[in-house]
Order: structure tokens, then C-alpha cells, then sequence
């Protein structure tokens, strides 16, 4: 008979880290990062960016796309905030009357004062729009709470974190005053929330005149309690088994949307370049130059610098 060994100390506080570990969103942040490199994006994990009161704010992964070897620099990004919550389910309450139109997503994305000009002229574009960067679903979400827990709102606390970091990302890719040079890049930054447990969405059902409570693997959340100066911001959350089908579909869908952001980027340039509007306003028809997008209204020369 083999006389057992006993672990030794070593072995012991392995395991002691091993069990913390199953417990923090570590592990999760390490399998984000992995699908997401799979799907061809660059990835960083703990990743800080510094937010508009000038605080540095950590992100658990962030991971970027770009359109090959294009100049100037046209890029997708994913903010991605990752929570275990294995024993306490997420619930987003969900309305028919959350839904968005399209073009509203669009000119709502996240992104820099100079790619607010292209999501401006891609706003009515029907291939932007068959994509699920913009797409709303038949039930948003409007709010949401982490179920079985304590009064703490870290579902609050979570999708207020990854839209400020997100527009933090964003402010990487600012064109300041006097907008002397052309803008070197543009990147449109969509914030996600990956949940290692479950999440079912609570919507109110209106024949049966209750609550229905449904699983769900993916579900988007149009936020209007985002920081300033954005509405509202479109959220996506995904659980750790469904995000390898939601990264490649969006990496299926990058292929389709960066050409199209690199063409309109492209012109933006050569305005900036020739200090001259002219390129890029077959993308706005004959709308009122006062509803054009402030910084086309200073090449213009519309709005004082």
C-alpha cells in the first residue's frame, strides 16, 4: 500500500491561490483577452486610460481592430469590463420601449470629436446598419441589477465604469484647436461587459399583464445614465460562454464596417488638409450647414475657434 504524502506547505498555498483565483475576475480577464486575440484583435490586459477628471483608470482588457495597413489610422475598439458573478445571476430589465432607431446608435457611438464626423455621415448607411455595432434588439435593455445580493448596485457600479473608460479611449484620438494638422486616426470604441455566470432579462409582458424572466446569453443595454455628454450609450453583455460567438461575429462585421469608416475617414483628412469642408459634403446632401457636425462647421468657418 503507497503511504500517501502530505502536500507540503508550497502545494497548499498553490491551491489556497488556486481557489482566490476561481473566485476574482482574473481568469476571466486571461480568457477574454485569449478569444478575442483568436479572432484576430490586438489585445492588452490591465490597460489604463485617464479619464476627464484626470484620474487613471485601469481596464481589464482592451482589444482593437484596424483596417490593414491603412493610413490614416481607422480602428474598432472593444473597452471590455469582466465580472465573475457565478452565484449571483445578472437581470437586465428589458422594454420594447427602449429600442433605438439605427442612425440614433450610430451618431450615439462612442468615439473621438473627429470620428463623430464620419458617424455622422455613415448615420443612413444600410450596411452600417445590418450590423450588430448599431443594431438595437426587439427588447433592450434599460437597467439591471446583480440578483441574490446586498444592496450594493455593482451592476450600476460596472456599466458606469466600462462607458467612462470607454470615453476616455476615445479622448486618445482628440483633434485639439486649431485643427492645423490632419488627424492622424479615428476608432469608434463600443463598451463590454463579460458576466462568468448567468444573466436573464426581465421584461414586462403585456397579453399576460406580468413579469417574465428569461435566460439570456447576450443582451444590449441602451444606458441614459452614461457620463456627459453622451444620452445614452450602447452597452453589450455577454456571458464567458457566449463570447466566442459574439467576438467573431463582431470580427465578421469588422470586415464589413471598417472599409466603409476608412473611405468617409479618408475624405475627412482631405478637408482638414485643404482647410476646406468640400471634401466629405456629398456625405451630407443638402442638410443645413448649422446641423453639420461642429467640426466640419469650423473648417467651414461657421463657428469661431
Amino acid at each position: 500500500m503507497t503511504e500517501r504524502v502530505p502536500p507540503s506547505p508550497q502545494d497548499e498555498l498553490q491551491q489556497k491561490v488556486e481557489q482566490w483565483l476561481a473566485t476574482e475576475g482574473h481568469p476571466l480577464e486571461f480568457q477574454t483577452a485569449s478569444v478575442f486575440f483568436r479572432h484576430k484583435h490586438r489585445v492588452i490586459q490591465s490597460y489604463f486610460v485617464s479619464t476627464a477628471d484626470g484620474v487613471d483608470k485601469e481596464v481589464d482588457v482592451l482589444a482593437h481592430r484596424d483596417l490593414s495597413r491603412s493610413q490614416p489610422l481607422v480602428r474598432i475598439a472593444h473597452v471590455v469590463e469582466c465580472k465573475w458573478s457565478r452565484q449571483k445571476p445578472w437581470v437586465l430589465f428589458t422594454s420594447q420601449h427602449a429600442r433605438v432607431a439605427a442612425p440614433a446608435c450610430i451618431i450615439r457611438t462612442v468615439s473621438s470629436n473627429i470620428g463623430h464626423i464620419v458617424l455622422d455621415a455613415i448615420a443612413n448607411d444600410a450596411r452600417a446598419h445590418a450590423t450588430s455595432f448599431f443594431a438595437t434588439p426587439r427588447r433592450p435593455g434599460f437597467s439591471g441589477r446583480q440578483a441574490l445580493g446586498d444592496r450594493r448596485d455593482l451592476f450600476y457600479k460596472a456599466v458606469q465604469s466600462v462607458c467612462t473608460s470607454a470615453l476616455a479611449e476615445a479622448e486618445v484620438y482628440r483633434a485639439d484647436a486649431p485643427y492645423q494638422s490632419p488627424p492622424l486616426g479615428m476608432a469608434l470604441v463600443f463598451p463590454l461587459i463579460v458576466v462568468d455566470g448567468h444573466i436573464f432579462e426581465a421584461f414586462f409582458d403585456d397579453a399576460a399583464g406580468e413579469v417574465n424572466v428569461a435566460p439570456v446569453r447576450h443582451a444590449r443595454l441602451h444606458w441614459r445614465g452614461a457620463p456627459a455628454p453622451m444620452p445614452f450609450m450602447s452597452v453589450d453583455v455577454v456571458t464567458a460562454d457566449d463570447l466566442d460567438a459574439f467576438v467573431a461575429m463582431r470580427a465578421a462585421e469588422s470586415e464589413v464596417l471598417l472599409p466603409i469608416l476608412h473611405e468617409v475617414f479618408t475624405h475627412v483628412v482631405e478637408a482638414f488638409r485643404s482647410k476646406s469642408p468640400a471634401p466629405v459634403l456629398q456625405y451630407f446632401g443638402t442638410r443645413d450647414p448649422a446641423r453639420w457636425p461642429f467640426l466640419l462647421r469650423s473648417l467651414a468657418g461657421d463657428v469661431g475657434l
